[in-house]
């Protein structure tokens, strides 16, 4: 897959109707003939967008007061004297943000507290040494979407690769880098995809492989 193919199938997509609001663009792989019972086959890719995602992405950090002072760009930042709090706000938070990251020596405890609230979502943090500048992360992951299957039969992993407000060649460039990730991990390469489809939030979907 090249840029000129998805660029053809954007095309398309972009003749659906018009909506009230700014519609993602989104890329849907169908799977086929994977063991998804062998842990090695399944499917956790966390996938840098060359283009970016086209809207604003959360982080939230983990962190002594060390760390966090270097996390600025972090949009909540919650102390190692604060993580524990209340079901419903650790709930609450783990909905309102797309990442997070944790310094190494707080993994433990924001695992026993939080795992259940971000391991379903996929959330888990990102572990960082404490005397790391999160800066860098916190930007790669405000540019970065999640693939990922779940359970032992999935037949569908989908992510979004940007929003029809972006150029055509800046989506182009994030399908073709999601397509190539998708690649290196299927067991059986091409064979293990049944089909590879494009498609606005609200559009019908167009084939592309």
């Amino acid at each position: 897959m090249n840029d000129q193919d998805v660029l053809k199938a954007l095309a398309e997509v972009r003749k659906a109707p018009k909506r009230k609001f700014t519609q993602s663009i989104d890329i849907v792989a169908n799977l086929q003939n994977i063991d998804f019972k062998n842990t090695a086959n399944r499917i956790d890719l966390k996938i840098v967008l060359p283009s970016g995602r086209g809207k604003v992405l959360k982080v939230g950090a983990f962190g002594d007061t060390d760390f966090l002072s270097k996390a600025k760009t972090a949009d909540l930042k919650i102390t190692d004297k604060e993580i524990k709090k209340s079901p419903k706000e650790m709930r609450k938070i783990a909905e309102s943000m797309d990442f997070f990251i944790a310094q190494t020596t707080l993994m433990v405890e924001v695992g026993k507290n939080w795992g259940k609230f971000l391991s379903t979502r996929g959330k888990m943090p990102q572990p960082m040494p404490p005397g790391a500048d999160p800066t860098a992360m916190i930007l790669r992951l405000k540019n970065t979407v999640q693939l990922k299957s779940k359970g032992n039969t999935p037949q569908t992993v989908s992510c979004a690769v940007g929003t029809e407000s972006m150029k055509d060649e800046e989506i182009a460039k994030n399908v073709v880098a999601v397509y190539n990730a998708l690649m290196e991990k299927l067991p059986n390469k091409e064979n293990s995809l049944r089909s590879f489809l494009l498609k606005t939030t609200m559009s019908p979907s167009i084939k592309l492989a």
